[in-house]
């Protein structure tokens, strides 16, 4: 009798291991399935920033209140507010921000990057804090974002040398540390009006400034010049490819690199004529590239 009790018991035991086993795989399946779900749906668009405000932003010196702007972060992409002067409380009425989202270049990952600095008008600007939000729920509809400001952790790195991934690493916590909030109105759209409105104005803003720069040195000087800017090209078409490629269907996309930025077009099947007619966005420093 006691062995075959002892035989139940181990039969009950393992039924139950399988079944958590069973569960934790089927869990597991379940996560793989919603992170390829929504890797699917992020798409090439803009994130429209507006309604900003701040609240009990704390001291960064002991004299005075803060200074604050507010930095937002997606990707290569990023739009500073107004600086508000001598407050830790502050609406940025009438500022609208649109960034441009490309998940080639992010890995369709959507994580967009919030900073909240204190300006310097003497030295080095200090940051209150740092937050993160995810793009996605917004997808084609407006959606309030609260955020409490999370500590900036000094590494070994220089801050203007970070990299996003290494900022987001920082952010295990998303509770009240007493830095203060963050508040803004979101919305994720995909490529439409507005990011050919986007793209126009990078061109618009890039032209001005070539224009300044043109009145300043002179154009004999500025022929010999590069500046600071973004370089659009068109990908038109993809054509002659070898048969190999063609039979196969293989995925097919053009990358473009520029000193260390790259960037990519669409992933397509290929053929013998493959229509793109996409535009490109790649940022140019001549500080950052010798030839």
């Amino acid at each position: 009798m006691k062995r075959s009790k002892i035989s139940d018991e181990q039969q009950e035991e393992e039924q139950k291991k399988r079944m958590e086993e069973e569960s934790k795989r089927l869990q597991e399946e379940a996560r793989i399935r919603k992170e390829k779900e929504d890797e699917a749906r992020y798409v090439e668009g803009v994130v429209r920033i507006q309604n900003i405000q701040v609240r009990n932003l704390a001291k960064t010196e002991s004299v005075g209140r803060s200074d604050p702007f507010v930095l937002f972060r997606l990707g290569d992409h990023q739009r500073k507010t107004s600086i508000a002067e001598d407050t830790s409380d502050y609406d940025y009425v009438n500022e609208i921000y649109d960034l441009y989202y490309d998940p080639i270049r992010m890995s369709r990952k959507g994580k967009m990057l919030i900073q909240v600095w204190d300006y310097d008008t003497l030295g080095k600007n200090d940051i209150v804090g740092i937050a993160s939000v995810d793009i996605l729920p917004s997808f084609q509809q407006p959606m309030l974002v609260e955020l409490f400001i999370q500590p900036w952790k000094k590494t070994h790195i220089p801050d203007e040398e970070m990299t996003e991934e290494q900022m987001h690493q920082m952010l295990t916590s998303q509770a009240d540390q007493k830095l203060g909030k963050v508040t803004f109105e979101m919305e994720y759209k995909p490529e439409d009006q507005r990011l050919k409105i986007l793209r126009t104005g990078m061109l618009v803003t890039l032209r001005r400034k070539r224009a300044q720069l043109q009145s300043q040195v002179g154009q004999q000087k500025l022929n010999n010049e590069f500046v600071r800017g973004i370089v659009i090209v068109k990908v038109l078409t993809i054509r002659n490819l070898p048969k190999i490629c063609v039979n196969d269907a293989k995925d097919i996309y053009v990358q473009l690199m520029l000193g260390r930025n790259e960037a990519k077009t669409k992933i397509v099947k290929s053929s013998k004529l493959i229509e793109v007619n996409q535009d490109i966005i790649i940022d140019f420093d001549p500080n950052k590239i010798k030839e």
